[in-house]
């Protein structure tokens, strides 16, 4: 089965999305250690899994995780990690998104799942 792991970048709040397909944790952090240049504690990957990575003080980038080849990934269990990672990146840039105003909430929402389909469905 295929692995990938990709890059997504969040311009509009200085940040970005690492997602990964179908790798271990052990293969996750030594992918991250061979393209980004620094060293990630992955946490336990279920169907999926979310977590905030700062290899620098005052940077910060989430890091998205699955268990499954893309192709095998559920829309819910990608729609539940992007949510994560959304709630925490407006978390770390300090928007608080509420019933009343979650405009930019599902704006970073939708753009997080669709860039995960659009480079998910590359080379497949």
């Amino acid at each position: 089965m295929i692995s990938k792991m990709f890059r997504i970048d969040i311009d509009l709040y200085g940040t970005y999305v690492i997602a990964s397909f179908n790798m271990n944790r052990k293969v996750l952090s030594a992918n991250i250690k061979r393209r980004y240049g620094f060293d990630v504690k992955v946490g336990k990957i279920y169907a999926g899994m979310s977590q905030v990575v700062e290899p620098q003080k005052h940077t910060a980038f989430m890091l998205i995780a699955f268990n499954t080849p893309f192709q095998m990934t559920t829309h819910g269990t990608i729609a539940h990690e992007a949510l994560h990672a959304t709630n925490r990146i407006l978390y770390h840039v300090g928007v608080d998104p509420d019933h009343n105003n979650d405009e930019a909430q599902a704006y970073l929402l939708s753009y997080i799942v669709d860039e995960i389909y659009k480079q998910g469905d590359k080379n497949e």
